[in-house]
C-alpha cells in the first residue's frame, strides 16, 4: 500500500514517470504488458485483482474495472488526497521535472491542439454533470431501456461512464448554463456539445449518451435516440455523434493490455460491444489472466483499413450483424485481414436480422426458461 507524504527521488534528468512514482510510493506492481505496470485500484475498493494499468509512455492510468483514468498528477492527487493542481506544485517542490505533463496539456478554456483530444476537458466536465445529476436524479425510463433492452448492468454503465441528460426545458437551461459558464460557446459548438447555428444542447432528444475514448482522453460523444420516454426513433436518425470519429475503435484502449496473438473480438456499434465485453468478463477465469479483449467500430461505416492493420497482430474474431451491411463489412474485413496476416478471421455466426445483443438476450430466455 502507498504511503502518503513519502519523499521523491527523481532520475538524473529530474523526471520521474508514473510507474516510477507508485513503486517509490511503495505500491505493489505486477506485469502489465509492454512498457505498463498493474496495481490495486486506489479509486475503487480493489482487493484481489489488481485493476489500474499504469502506462510509462504518457504517463497515464486506467482502470479496467471502475474505469477510473488520468495522468500521473490525477493519480499522486489521489494518493495525497489534494487536487490534480496542487499535486503538480507539490511535485514541483520537490524538484521533479513536470514539463511532459504541462506539454500534454490539461485542456484549458480556449486552447486548441491539433490531435482527437482537444476537447476531452470539455468532454470530461459535460460527462461528470450528467452523471452526478443522473445519481441524484435517476432517468427511471431510460435506465430501465439501458438494462432490461440492452442487457447492461449498472457496473457495465458505470464502466463505460454512460450518462443521460435529463429532460426538460428547465433542465436542458441548467446543463447548457453550467457550460456555459466553464467554456466558451464557440469552443462547445467546435466540440458539438452545442448545435453551431442556434447554440441548442446537441443531444436533446438523443438523450442517452456514451463517452469515446481514445488513448484514455475523451476524443468525443455518441448520442442514443431517447426522447419522451421511447427509444423508438426514425432509422436515419437513431443516433447522433460529434465530429471526428471515423476510425476509433470503440473501447480500443483495452489492446494495449493485449499481447500477440491474443484472441480479439471485433463487434459493430458500442452496445454491442459493452453487452459483449461484459458477458466475457463474467466467464470464469483465473484472476492473473487479462481481461477479454472486446472492441468495436462505431458504426460499419466507421471502419478504416488502418483499424485492421492495428488488429493484424491478433487472433481476430468478428461479431457483426447477420444483416446486409454486417455481412458484407465483415467480408470486406476478413479479406483485408487475411492479406495482411495470411490468416483467416473468425466470425460469431448469429441467427438471420440478429445482432450480438440478440443473442446473449436469447441466451437469457433460454436460461430462464430451463430455471422452471
Amino acid at each position: 500500500m502507498g504511503k502518503q507524504g513519502k519523499s521523491l527521488k527523481t532520475q538524473e534528468s529530474g523526471e520521474l514517470d508514473i510507474i516510477e512514482l507508485a513503486e517509490q510510493l511503495g505500491f505493489r506492481l505486477s506485469p502489465g504488458g509492454q512498457g505498463a505496470k498493474k496495481m490495486l485500484c486506489i479509486f475503487h475498493q480493489d482487493t484481489k485483482t489488481p485493476n489500474l494499468t499504469l502506462y510509462r509512455d504518457n504517463d497515464r492510468f486506467y482502470c479496467f474495472a471502475c474505469g477510473a483514468m488520468g495522468y500521473i498528477e490525477e493519480f499522486y492527487a489521489k494518493v495525497e488526497g489534494i487536487t490534480p493542481e496542487q499535486a503538480i506544485a507539490k511535485l514541483q517542490g520537490q524538484n521533479i521535472d513536470i514539463k511532459r505533463t504541462q506539454a500534454r496539456g490539461l485542456h484549458r478554456q480556449g486552447q486548441t491542439t491539433q490531435d482527437r483530444g482537444q476537447y476531452s476537458e470539455v468532454y470530461k466536465v459535460f460527462i461528470d454533470y450528467l452523471r452526478e445529476q443522473n445519481k441524484s436524479k435517476p432517468d427511471i425510463e431510460a435506465l430501465n431501456y439501458l438494462h432490461k433492452v440492452r442487457l447492461l448492468t449498472d457496473e457495465t454503465i458505470e464502466l463505460f461512464k454512460i450518462c443521460i441528460l435529463p429532460e426538460g426545458k428547465r433542465e436542458y437551461q441548467k446543463v447548457k448554463k453550467y457550460m456555459t459558464d466553464r467554456f466558451a460557446v464557440e469552443e462547445l459548438q467546435k466540440a458539438g456539445i452545442l448545435q453551431k447555428h442556434n447554440t441548442q444542447i446537441r443531444f436533446l432528444r438523443h438523450r442517452i449518451i456514451i463517452p469515446v475514448t481514445e488513448n484514455f482522453q475523451y476524443i468525443g460523444l455518441k448520442g442514443r435516440y431517447y426522447y419522451k420516454r421511447t427509444a423508438q426513433a426514425p432509422e436515419s436518425r437513431k443516433y447522433t455523434t460529434t465530429a471526428g470519429l471515423r476510425g476509433v475503435l470503440f473501447n480500443g484502449d483495452i489492446l494495449k493490455t493485449a499481447d500477440p496473438g491474443d484472441r480479439v473480438i471485433l463487434c459493430e456499434g458500442e452496445f454491442d460491444t459493452m453487452v459483449c465485453y461484459q458477458e466475457q468478463r463474467r466467464k470464469p477465469r483465473d484472476p492473473d489472466k487479462k481481461e477479454p479483449v472486446v472492441i468495436g467500430v462505431l458504426s460499419t461505416s466507421y471502419w478504416t483499413e488502418e483499424n485492421i492493420r492495428r488488429l493484424s497482430g491478433f487472433k481476430l474474431v468478428v461479431a457483426f450483424d447477420n444483416d446486409t451491411a454486417g455481412n458484407r463489412e465483415r467480408e470486406k474485413i476478413q479479406k483485408l485481414y487475411e492479406s495482411l496476416t495470411g490468416e483467416k478471421a473468425g466470425y460469431i455466426e448469429l441467427p438471420a436480422g440478429c445482432d450480438i445483443t440478440d443473442y446473449y438476450r436469447s441466451q437469457k430466455i433460454g436460461q430462464q426458461k430451463n430455471k422452471v
